[in-house]
């Protein structure tokens, strides 16, 4: 499967590396220095192994919103930067193959999906590998973390709900 993923988005085509340093979607500190870290690790050399066209965009800006008050948190943070991230990954498809983010927490996954979507006109196909679902809705949720709802902004189902207002 991984060779499949290698040799059909990776090898020899132009591979953009976007840092996504969002920490809004959950409480936590630290994540946000996620793309640093990975970078300082040798991500960019370890890809290259597999590929020499690696283009590094740096990181994306996360902008700061004056949150309301409610259960959800931080739902301006997420949203609105992740609509950016989504129409930036679009753009980037334009003049790459691929666009390969990395962060940052969970919640960089809709921006990050919607803007792969958006670019190909249709809903991509998604391997979602994580401990937990991330299928809760700001309706369900016990924690109010956006970062544990990425998957139920992108499902198709869903689309019709109250949900989608929050992206």
């Amino acid at each position: 499967m991984i060779q499949l993923i290698i040799s059909r988005h990776f090898s020899n085509k132009t591979v953009a590396l976007l840092g996504v340093p969002l920490c809004k979607g959950q409480p936590r500190g630290g994540v946000e220095n996620g793309p640093e870290t990975l970078r300082e690790a040798g991500l960019v050399d370890s890809l290259k192994i597999y590929n020499s066209n690696i283009i590094d965009l740096g990181d994306m800006k996360i902008e700061k919103f004056k949150e309301p008050k409610g259960k959800i948190r931080n739902p301006l943070g997420v949203g609105r930067n992740m609509e950016t991230l989504s129409q930036r990954v679009a753009a980037e498809m334009l003049k790459y193959h691929t666009v390969m983010n990395i962060g940052g927490d969970h919640s960089m996954a809709i921006g990050t999906v919607a803007g792969h979507a958006k670019y190909l006109g249709k809903a991509p196909a998604i391997i979602w590998v994580d401990a937990h679902a991330d299928i809760n809705t700001p309706e369900s949720t016990w924690s109010g973390n956006l970062h544990g709802q990425p998957v139920s902004f992108l499902m198709k189902e869903l689309a019709e709900n109250s949900i989608q207002e929050w992206v």
